[in-house]
């Protein structure tokens, strides 16, 4: 299956999504440094889903701790979430790209 690109109408919604909310440093894990956003700090629940969507949608699989996550990058970022459905998603993580 040939992977589909991106939609400069697409990237330029992921960028206002990305910077328009707040990302919290995980504090709780400062030994895996990394950002999140929650879904009920803005309650924007279509936009969200549409952005959890996109990364799953445009996304590479990778192993972290001999589970597979889906990984979307753009610029120096990684961002993913980690529900099993897109619906149940109200949590966003984001790292730098190492």
């Amino acid at each position: 299956m040939e992977s589909q690109l991106e939609l400069p109408e697409d990237l330029e919604r992921v960028r206002h999504f990305i910077d328009t909310h707040e990302w919290h440093f995980a504090k709780t894990m400062p030994q895996i440094p990394h950002w999140y956003c929650l879904l009920k700090d803005k309650n924007d629940v279509e936009e969200f889903r549409w952005f959890a969507a996109h990364i799953r949608e445009y996304s590479k699989p990778g192993q972290f701790y001999g589970r597979t996550y889906y990984y979307y990058y753009l610029d120096e970022y990684k961002y993913w979430w980690m529900d099993d459905t897109v619906e149940e998603c109200d949590l966003i993580n984001r790292d730098k790209v190492k």
